[in-house]
């Protein structure tokens, strides 16, 4: 985001103070951060000292407005990107439909304010920092509940442990207990590697399945064909097998939170991408109580982290899906999406308006008619 007219540190302790020192009421979406409480005092001359208020105390005139989208913000985008061990996170705010969104990206030091938000740059760094482009090759596996995802999660967790070390040398089969999917589930810190840690990250709350709910759950993944019993032992099929061999490698992962204040509440709607390899991408998608899992290209991705990021109010959340919004295989399509990412098939024309494309090689904006990316030649997909 180096467009911005404005790129300041805040420090997390100060957001507390924000509404205090603008004379406003603070919005539920403010950031809040579970650390030691300074006092007004001390945050009032250390912001002093960062060229954030004036002598006087008053907050310099170029720095309210922005400030003040922060801290009475109707909607939200909050964006994380683990990448090899490197966290980007990014959070964009908007005060009513039409105001200037501003953006806090993590620093070193703190966050770093950019307004105006430069929303494009920021997927530009996405796309340059995952390599996201090609079309995947996994495939979707449709909706399950909560509890089943987890426990689905933890089966591919365990089988991929083992094919790495398979690839070690290691002649052990891949196979695993109840007691072992359990203990592994029931771990507090699955490590950004892990299948099942991805999925926590999505819920509100940490879920933890008890013994029932693992054993109907895997009656079910038998039923689907994912795994088979052998006495008291679990073995992958080959639809499992397919799955954790893709994803043995986790190049990115992404998480996006789309958040807006209605009637008092705060209504959210989440999604998560994983990148493996150099190709692969799965979608992860909650819902009140069920977690949908897709294979996505590049490009899809891009697009809906665009409508994300950039208009978050048009992200349907708790919505019912009418009629036109239905692709033929019976599938919601995506806000705004030509194609259906189910089957594949496009939307029926007028249905859609004109929207951003973005090259599938480099991540830049597509220009509207255009055949070839103007910043690398890539012709347009």
């Amino acid at each position: 985001m180096n467009q911005s007219n404005h790129e300041i540190t805040l420090k997390p302790q100060w957001f507390a103070h924000l509404p205090a020192l603008l004379g406003i009421n603070a919005s539920p979406l403010l950031p809040a951060f579970d650390i030691d409480q300074i006092s007004a005092i001390i945050a009032k001359k250390e912001m002093q000292q960062a060229g954030i208020l004036e002598a006087s105390g008053k907050v310099k005139a170029a720095l309210s407005k922005p400030l003040q989208t922060i801290a009475q913000a109707k909607t939200c985008c909050r964006l994380k990107l683990l990448c090899e061990g490197d966290l980007i996170e990014s959070q964009v705010f908007w005060s009513d439909k039409d105001s200037e969104p501003a953006a806090l990206n993590r620093g070193e030091d703190g966050f770093v304010l950019s307004a105006p938000a430069d929303s494009h740059s920021l997927l530009e760094l996405i796309a340059e920092y995952t390599g996201i482009g090609t079309f995947t090759v996994i495939p979707p596996l449709g909706t399950m509940s909560k509890a089943d995802a987890i426990v689905f999660a933890g089966c591919h967790d365990l089988i991929r442990k083992t094919l790495f070390l398979t690839l070690g040398g290691s002649e052990q089969e891949p196979r695993f207990t109840v007691e072992q999917l359990q203990q592994h589930i029931s771990q507090s810190n699955l490590g950004s590697s892990s299948f099942c840690w991805a999925i926590q990250a999505l819920l509100p709350e940490t879920l933890t399945p008890d013994q029932q709910q693992i054993q109907t759950a895997l009656k079910l993944f038998e039923s689907k064909g994912y795994v088979k019993t052998g006495g008291s032992d679990y073995f992958a099929e080959e639809g499992l097998l397919f799955l954790c061999r893709r994803m043995l490698l986790f190049n990115s992962l992404i998480k996006v939170d789309a958040m807006r204040v209605a009637g008092g509440s705060i209504e959210a709607a989440s999604f998560a991408s994983i990148q493996c390899g150099l190709r692969d991408i799965i979608l992860i998608e909650v819902t009140d109580d069920k977690i949908i899992f897709n294979g996505v290209s590049g490009q899809q991705l891009m697009l809906t982290l665009q409508k994300f990021l950039t208009d978050p109010e048009t992200v349907k959340i708790g919505a019912t899906q009418t009629g036109e919004d239905v692709c033929e295989c019976g599938k919601p399509f995506a806000a705004d999406a030509k194609f259906c990412k189910f089957c594949g098939k496009p939307r029926p024309a007028g249905e859609t308006e004109e929207i951003p494309r973005f090259c599938s090689k480099c991540g830049a904006g597509l220009k509207p008619g255009k055949t070839f990316c103007t910043k690398c030649g890539n012709k347009a997909v």
